[in-house]
């Protein structure tokens, strides 16, 4: 999921669609907003800061006492054998650094409100879309095991 913006609404409408479906481990690409933190999977979740994460140093105080990853401006982590990079988009650097390394399966990125599912040589490249500020609010869902990706669709 990405572009929730502090709208604990919708991303906790999010949440638990993710969750009916059966997703072991949701991660945010950014523009979280600080109340959206709460609602995420104790240990079971990560996030990254996105170009709206203001209090930074709150947000990684509230990530480390409910156990939630927090990744900073960019990330990997592993997940039934599979290396994920997140990024939230909007650092070229930070993207082309992740998209460029050989060893990560999949990079997770926000920032465009615009769902895609793209390859960049053998990495691909997945957008959930967002939940704010988009005509079509979405969260992706990733099966690491088969490779099939869903993008689902919410209602505000």
């Amino acid at each position: 999921m990405s572009d929730t913006h502090g709208r604990h609404l919708i991303a906790g409408k999010a949440i638990d669609l993710l969750t009916s479906l059966g997703c072991e481990f949701i991660i945010h690409c950014g523009d979280v907003g600080e109340n959206v933190i709460q609602l995420l999977p104790i240990g079971k979740s990560a996030f990254v800061f996105g170009n709206n994460d203001y209090d930074k140093s709150y947000m990684r105080r509230l990530a480390n006492e409910l156990n939630i990853t927090c990744l900073e401006t960019g990330g990997v982590i592993e997940l039934h054998d599979k290396r994920i990079g997140v990024t939230h988009g909007d650092d070229p650097s930070t993207l082309n650094a992740l998209l460029a390394d050989s060893s990560i399966n999949y990079v997770l990125t926000g920032h465009t409100h615009v769902a895609h599912d793209l390859r960049v040589g053998k990495v691909r490249h997945i957008n959930p879309g967002a939940l704010c500020r988009a005509s079509r609010k979405s969260v992706a869902v990733l099966n690491l095991s088969s490779d099939v990706l869903t993008h689902q669709e919410l209602k505000d």
